[in-house]
């Protein structure tokens, strides 16, 4: 028969790998980013597992909603470009409103779609000779410097990717079928991963080492294939009726441990309280050596 303390202890393993496996799901289940819309100029965050959408306010310039090139992050810091002709203008975003700060005052050139690496704010827009060019974008002044030409050219939709190394871009200007590219982050040009399959993304951002998009011509989540670019459903958006305009990652919050982080701990707690439990037995076990003079 086993011992009660024997029978104890494994209750007390079984509960916490329980607690562990829920944790982890837990983590799995809640993958959130910011979003913001295209037809009604609103910012808000996104749980990309289940496609719903909570707002928070609209993009403010002053007074006035703006419509932006999609969204970039360094750090804790949220950005925004602004679409509008001739004013290729940086802003910061403030999280807990959604209103707009302006960044400098560089106006040029007109960004088509914007995005970040882990590192620095990026742009793509149309030159003087109808082609797309990669330009990095200063976080301080929203000045602009051109990286190099993409070799593509203007076609349909675009955006830029987020919270990665690799820079992400999408469009249809492939014949006008809607394909999946890294882009050159020396040169600006633009390799080719593969087809979308048809899906038209308005959002790009990395979670967990995914791939998410919003397909905004289908109003749904998708992850992408970073070897291929072929698209999986995740969800279909709920809780606005506009589109996909831009993803980013919502930074984790340093004072509040990760799920994942917190079931690796209960995990390390449990392993050492099992050191120390049989340690305590075999020491209980051992004969009394001393003799009694």
């Amino acid at each position: 028969m086993l011992h009660k303390s024997t029978i104890h202890w494994t209750r007390t393993i079984v509960t916490g790998f329980i607690l562990l496996v829920g944790l982890q799901s837990a983590a799995r289940a809640d993958v959130s980013a910011y979003m913001i819309t295209d037809s009604s100029r609103d910012f808000g965050t996104i749980d990309l597992n289940s496609g719903l959408y909570n707002s928070i306010g609209q993009t403010l310039s002053g007074s006035s909603p703006l419509e932006l090139a999609g969204l970039g992050e360094l750090g804790s810091t949220l950005y925004g470009a602004s679409l509008a002709t001739g004013q290729g203008i940086l802003y910061t975003i403030n999280t807990t409103t959604g209103a707009l700060t302006q960044q400098g005052t560089a106006a040029l050139p007109n960004y088509v779609a914007f995005g970040s690496t882990l590192t620095t704010l990026y742009a793509v827009a149309e030159d003087n000779s109808g082609n797309f060019d990669l330009y990095s974008v200063n976080s301080t002044t929203g000045a602009a410097a051109e990286v190099g030409a993409l070799g593509l050219k203007p076609g349909g939709d675009y955006t830029l990717s987020t919270n990665s190394s690799t820079l992400y871009f999408t469009d249809d200007s492939a014949a006008f079928t809607p394909s999946l590219y890294t882009l050159s982050l020396t040169t600006g040009a633009a390799t080719l991963v593969g087809s979308t399959g048809g899906a038209q993304f308005g959002g790009l951002v990395t979670e967990g080492g995914v791939l998410y998009g919003g397909a905004h011509n289908t109003l749904q989540v998708d992850t992408l294939n970073t070897g291929t670019g072929a698209p999986t459903f995740v969800s279909t958006l709920d809780g606005t009726s506009s589109d996909f305009d831009g993803l980013a990652a919502i930074p984790a919050t340093s004072g509040v441990p990760e799920p994942r982080t917190v079931s690796w701990l209960l995990l390390g707690l449990l392993a050492g309280a099992g050191w120390i439990k049989t340690r305590s037995n075999r020491q209980r076990l051992q004969p009394n050596n001393r003799t009694t003079e």
